[in-house]
């Protein structure tokens, strides 16, 4: 099955790959040695994992380093498979794709090792590591390989929530205070409270530079790539936020498994005389921290009624398991949930049960008008599919304090994570010269 083209949001726009390798040889003097940047995960759920990967990928990128990625193990929540129980970023990005538009953007950590082996301290024999300890939790990840990359990098304990990154206009300047004042000015505007941090000597010259996690000791990376990497040239601004959304999309094989439960869905709506659209909802329970956002059913009905119209096909993607919870949407709308599909019409037929919530992500993103979960990095990152595709100004939030947000400009604040802000996808193709 092909992925839908309306469900296909990312560009193949090769002046990018010239633009970089022209960035890349300017900022590196055209020296041809290699170097890197490796990272922790950090310890939320898969969303919460994938926004320290991105963050972590412009990083790397924007200083010309290749991203070490961390070898399989067990993901928060990523348990859902028997058959496979540990993960890499590996599973869920094309990252041979990335690899063949910009050569040696990321590296396997094994391979890492073994290219630099000379340059290193030996490997240890366990790779085995943990995200919390025995009754831990927010230290920092535990195992030979996260001790191997700390005792063998220059280490930067760096955090979204109360720092920033800025790469200014003249990039021999390596403190803040030496900005011209233009350029302070347009920090202190974007970063707001945040700590601003300039690339310095020590980092450039490091072969290795590893960016840790501890929530207890204050510095993680939750915070969108967007809110935490500030460019004074314009043109290379938008060059990385095109770059995530060209490139850093799940793989064409969980788009297509998405393609089966959107056809799906369209099917069942033009059956209904819908004209093969529906609505979509994400709807946050169980171990979510944010107990404001755990209202009841007829509240979501009140935030919805609106903007849906009733008898509408509804796509609801939950981690709730009571279906009764649901009934005063139920009553009100045509609802339909992944498990209806999965029993009635046999679609993900031996998939990897770990890639539902990215399908839902997607079919959800699909939906005409869509109301999320405040404070769910879930619904964030559906908001932000939902912007590439042209779509967000149908999307809402609950609780209803919060139902408006995306139909407004807000620059991100703090670390930002808690939504997904429109700068990421809005006016960031190229200038016409």
């Amino acid at each position: 099955m092909e992925i839908q083209d309306a469900t296909k949001f990312w560009r193949d726009l090769p002046f990018d790959r010239e633009y970089y390798q022209d960035m890349c040889h300017q900022k590196t003097g055209g020296k041809s040695h290699e170097k890197y940047l490796s990272f922790e995960y950090d310890h939320g759920g898969w969303n919460n994992i994938r926004m320290g990967y991105e963050t972590t990928l412009v990083i790397a990128m924007a200083t010309c380093r290749k991203l070490v990625i961390p070898p399989e193990q067990d993901l928060y929540l990523l348990n859902k498979d028997a058959k496979k129980r540990k993960h890499s970023f590996w599973d869920f990005y094309d990252f041979d794709a990335l690899n063949a538009a910009f050569p040696g953007a990321v590296i396997k950590f094994e391979d890492f090792v073994e290219v630099e082996r000379a340059n290193l301290k030996p490997l240890p024999d366990n790779l085995g590591g943990k995200l919390r300890g025995p009754g831990e939790r927010g230290g920092q990840i535990h195992g030979p390989v996260w001790d191997y990359l700390r005792d063998t990098s220059l280490v930067r304990k760096w955090d979204g929530a109360t720092n920033c990154l800025y790469f200014p206009e003249d990039s021999n300047i390596r403190e803040f205070d030496k900005l011209p004042q233009h350029e302070k000015d347009y920090v202190k505007q974007k970063c707001r409270k945040k700590k601003p941090i300039l690339i310095d000597q020590e980092f450039d010259d490091a072969l290795l530079v590893h960016l840790p996690v501890s929530t207890s000791k204050g510095y993680r990376l939750l915070v969108h790539f967007y809110g935490f990497v500030f460019f004074a040239d314009r043109e290379e601004d938008k060059h990385f936020k095109r770059l995530i959304r060209d490139n850093m999309h799940y793989t064409p094989e969980i788009f297509c498994f998405a393609t089966e439960v959107i056809e799906a869905m369209q099917r069942y709506s033009r059956k209904q005389g819908h004209g093969g659209k529906y609505n979509s909802f994400h709807i946050r329970r169980n171990e979510f921290q944010f107990k404001e956002a755990w209202v009841d059913a007829d509240h979501i009905l009140g935030v919805s009624k609106d903007v849906m119209d009733k008898g509408f096909p509804v796509y609801i993607a939950t981690d709730e398991k009571k279906r009764d919870f649901f009934k005063p949407l139920t009553d009100y709308y045509d609802v339909k949930f992944l498990d209806d599909f999965l029993k009635d019409e046999g679609v993900l037929e031996g998939v990897n049960k770990n890639y539902f919530g990215m399908i839902e992500q997607i079919v959800a993103a699909n939906g005409e008008t869509f109301i999320g979960t405040w404070w769910s990095t879930f619904t964030g990152y559906i908001n932000r599919m939902r912007g590439y595709m042209g779509r967000v100004d149908r999307s809402f939030y609950y609780p209803k304090n919060f139902k408006n947000e995306m139909q407004k400009w807000a620059e991100p604040t703090g670390g930002g994570w808690w939504r997904e802000w429109p700068t990421a996808w809005t006016d960031i193709d190229r200038s016409e010269k």
